[in-house]
């Protein structure tokens, strides 16, 4: 059901390895160079994906809350804790009293960072982190949306920020 399975890197791993698969049938003179390629830029993904998985393991608390469900994938490859979404679908946001439910557990749970995406409103979010103290923090989940050029620059600069929102974000 969730379409964003690219946001871990254990899925991208067979994205890529389907992707040469196909270009060396397609291409059968040139599958040595595909392999190569492959096999270099696999090791550079599983490389990045320990280190940002080492880091991430080393906080006290990995808990976020997501706007939007793009998060699941991300946070099962790197070892963050996806607490829950606010919302189900863009532009489909709770009503009044949803929304105090959730302030409410906000509250309660001590969610301290909340995910949000470049591309949706920042109306929610804003009230919510008004009312609990909640840290936003935006992430891309579309390459070519955020700061990173590369699938492997887009990565890691979502998990750095998520990283420094949890280090950075209250009690």
């Amino acid at each position: 059901g969730n379409p964003h399975v690219w946001l871990d890197p254990a899925n991208v791993a067979v994205i890529c390895r389907n992707i040469a698969r196909s270009l060396k049938a397609a291409d059968p003179t040139a599958g040595d160079f595909y392999q190569r390629r492959l096999s270099a830029y696999l090791a550079r993904l599983d490389a990045l994906a320990s280190q940002l998985r080492a880091q991430v393991a080393r906080l006290k608390d990995r808990r976020f809350l997501a706007y939007h469900p793009a998060w699941p994938y991300f946070a099962r490859g790197f070892g963050f804790q996806l607490a829950g979404v606010v919302t189900e679908s863009p532009g489909q946001e709770p009503s009044a009293k949803g929304i105090a439910a959730l302030i409410d557990r906000i509250r309660r749970e001590r969610l301290r960072v909340l995910v949000t995406e470049p591309q949706l409103s920042s109306k929610l979010p804003s009230l919510l982190a008004q009312e609990t103290g909640i840290q936003i923090v935006t992430l891309s989940d579309l390459l070519g949306q955020g700061p990173g050029k590369t699938y492997l620059e887009h990565t890691e600069a979502n998990v750095r920020a998520l990283l420094s929102a949890l280090r950075g974000a209250g009690p």
